[in-house]
């Protein structure tokens, strides 16, 4: 009876160390799976971060030559209508009856 036990539990014991095996080799897939996934969150949680900082800057130097363009219209215009020298009203010239 004992040898009939002994062949009856080395093919279940070899059959739990496949399942064991199995498990381990899925969990280590799964933690694998995550630690990739964390990777690729941060990744892209970090480009964002970058792309919104270079658009932001982008913007603060459109927006700063914008200013720059309108003091040089207005002070081209300042000069061309202002820096002219005021004549006196000339006296009214028409018919006179």
């Amino acid at each position: 009876m004992d040898q009939k036990f002994q062949v009856l539990e080395r093919p279940n014991q070899h059959l739990l160390w496949l399942i064991d095996q199995k498990v381990s080799t899925a969990g280590s897939t799964i933690m694998k799976i995550c630690y990739v996934f964390a990777r690729a969150s941060w990744v892209t949680k970090s480009t964002t971060k970058v792309v919104g900082e270079v658009g932001q800057k982008a913007k603060e130097k459109v927006g700063m030559a914008e200013d720059e363009q309108r003091r040089k219209m207005v002070d081209d215009y300042a000069k061309l209508h202002l820096s002219e020298s005021p004549s006196k009203p000339s006296s009214p010239q028409g018919l006179i009856l």
